[in-house]
Parts: structure tokens; sequence; C-alpha cells
């Protein structure tokens, strides 16, 4: 992923005392001016994913999470209590009741795989305080019977059951993507100091995800070659005092060398 720097600078008179009073003399236009240049620039050159851009409801998309599951994700909304969600709307109470999964085919490379187990999540993404304009963030997971390879080519089919048979959910299993399970700093790392992601994803009523090896590469985004290889290491959360303990199969990728 390619990164640029940007620097927002606001030219402040000399003759002003109060660097306030001098904030207050800048036009608001010239102000959305130069923040639209930013944006537009940073998102030109930064490809966002959807967690971090404001969702928009209907979105959706299809991530490979690891070999064995796959998670689809959908943003909906529903209206003040006592109103349900508009779709996918499989929790009673606090518990999950799963869909008819007969009504859902994976297919990947043209070929069927068959779906093991599902779970499910759903987490509020948008809230605003002045406005009801809530928007929910729902993922279902599907365990597979059969491992993706590499470079495989994933669909996830309904017969309009579940979701409109003209919502896709397709995905690429491509080594160098995008990935939830993969807790990187994203304001980067400084020369000299501890270097360490974290690797982990809770799966809803799937329970934490089995992370399928221990060992872990660095890659060059631009040229594909390893520039370094390590070994993953448990680290459990503590200090919880219910059952069952969250973040008990995360692991710490270290490459401070």
């Amino acid at each position: 992923m390619q990164k640029k720097r940007f620097d927002l600078c606001l030219l402040v008179p000399a003759f002003v005392r109060s660097p306030l009073k001098a904030f207050a003399k800048l036009k608001s236009g010239l102000i959305r001016f130069l923040f639209f240049l930013l944006v537009v620039q940073a998102s030109a050159a930064i490809p966002m994913a959807m967690d971090i851009q404001t969702p928009q409801l209907g979105a959706h998309t299809l991530r490979i999470l690891s070999p064995n599951i796959l998670e689809l994700f959908l943003v909906n909304t529903k209206q003040p209590n006592p109103g349900r969600v508009e779709t996918w709307d499989w929790v009673n109470g606090e518990q999950f009741e799963p869909p008819d999964m007969y009504a859902v085919e994976v297919i990947v490379d043209g070929n069927a795989n068959a779906i093991t187990k599902v779970g499910f999540k759903r987490r509020p993404v948008y809230a605003p305080l002045l406005n009801w304009d809530l928007r929910i963030g729902n993922q279902l997971y599907i365990q597979l019977a059969q491992p993706i390879s590499a470079g495989s080519s994933v669909q996830v089919l309904n017969n309009g059951a579940l979701w409109p048979t003209n919502m896709v959910f397709t995905a690429v299993a491509d080594p160098l993507r995008y990935s939830t399970a993969v807790h990187v700093n994203q304001e980067g790392y400084l020369p000299g100091y501890a270097k360490i992601a974290a690797v982990g994803y809770y799966c809803g009523d799937i329970g934490e995800m089995p992370i399928p090896t221990k060992q872990f590469q660095l890659v060059d985004a631009q040229s594909g070659a390893t520039v370094y290889e390590g070994t993953l290491t448990l680290r459990q959360d503590v200090g919880y005092m219910y059952t069952p303990k969250p973040y008990q199969n995360v692991f710490e990728a270290d490459f401070s060398s």
C-alpha cells in the first residue's frame, strides 16, 4: 500500500497578537477547500478498507479470514425500539438463531465447498448523537470443509432467501489481501523501537479464529519480496473473572530485529 505524507499549514499574520483571532479571520471556504484537497489526495493515494470509511447502508463485502473461514459483512439499520433490524434479523434476545444455510452455497474456483459451521455478530458502526441514523455492521461467519488455496476465486451465493441475488459476495484469496485479523500500528514503526503486530479475530458464535500457521512474513507490497520471517508467539490476555475468557488465541508477530 502506497502512502504519502500530507502537511496542512495555516499561515497566521505576524501582526495579530492572538492566534485564536488569526484563526477566526481565516475564511471558512478556504478551510473547507484545503480540507477537501487533503481528503481527496489522501484517498487517492491510500486505499481505504470498508472498516475505516463512513459506513453506507447496504454496503457489503466478502472477506477471506483464513483458508477455512469466510466473513460476509453487511451494513443495515433499525428504527428505535421496539423496531427490528431491516435484514439479517437472526438474533432473538441474546441468542443467535442461524438462518437456513441450505439456501447458501460457497463456490471456490467453480466447485462447491461444503459449509460445516456458521457464526454471527453485529455491532453499531455509526450512531450520531443529534439525530437517529443508526448503522449496524453485521458479520456472518462461514466455516468451510476444505481449505481455500492461494489465488482462488470465492463466491457465496444464495437463492434470494437471505439476501437479494444481485447482492454479490466475491473475493480472491490474494496472499497480500487486507485482513481484519492482522492488527498493526497504523501510525508506523520507528527505527530502534519495538515492532510488534497482533494476529487474532473473534468470529462471533464460532469463537476465536484458529490461526492456521505459526509463521509470519513481512513482504514488500510493491515487489512481493519477503524481507523478514519470524515465528508467532501466543499472547493470551489476562485479568478476566468470567468464562469463556476472551483473547486467548491471539498471537504476536515481533519483527523488531
